[in-house]
């Protein structure tokens, strides 16, 4: 799975039994914002209890960091949660049982499908000072897309005359899902 965010609970348990997807094989993490991030605890209820192994997490080392800020009980660390539950073999177990693993920029390989890590300068959180100018601001640099024609395309369903084909089922460590886009 890509991401979990603060909606990934509800959406898994409304989407995983109409594909029949049975368990998350490895979570992989692509930056440390609230749409990325925040379902990270929820991953419990994903887990099997008393299954012993972790769910591998695969994330760059800025993210980790941020995982470790905002949720210090589910990663290894003096006193966190995931110490003492796994000193106590999971009895009880109340937080995900998570198996950290920081990927490097590059290619890396995860059941069978390579991914390219690339790294991404994070934008600003002010917008940048505009110099000042007494002419009027120029022209934007693209020309305006053709609105009416994408407004028709989206409003036709998805393998209806001009609407194309569905799209193609998308294989995950031999599971399968349709992706429907937003």
């Amino acid at each position: 799975m890509i991401d979990a965010g603060k909606t990934m609970r509800e959406t898994c348990l409304r989407l995983f039994p109409q594909h029949r997807v049975q368990s998350v094989d490895a979570l992989l993490l692509t930056h440390g914002h609230a749409d990325a991030i925040f379902g990270l605890d929820d991953m419990r209820d994903l887990q099997d209890p008393r299954a012993a192994d972790a769910t591998p997490v695969f994330l760059s080392a800025a993210t980790y960091a941020d995982v470790r800020a905002r949720f210090a009980y589910l990663v290894p660390g003096a006193g966190s949660s995931m110490d003492a539950e796994r000193a106590a073999h999971g009895k009880g177990r109340t937080v995900s049982r998570l198996d950290w693993t920081v990927i490097e920029p590059g290619p890396f390989s995860l059941h069978g499908v390579t991914f390219h890590a690339i790294p991404v300068r994070p934008l600003p959180s002010a917008p940048l000072p505009l110099p000042p100018t007494s002419s009027p601001p120029p022209p934007p640099a693209f020309p305006a897309l053709p609105c009416p024609a994408v407004l028709r395309r989206a409003a036709t369903p998805r393998g209806a005359p001009g609407g194309g084909p569905p799209p193609p089922p998308l294989v995950l460590s031999g599971h399968a899902a349709s992706l429907t886009p937003y």
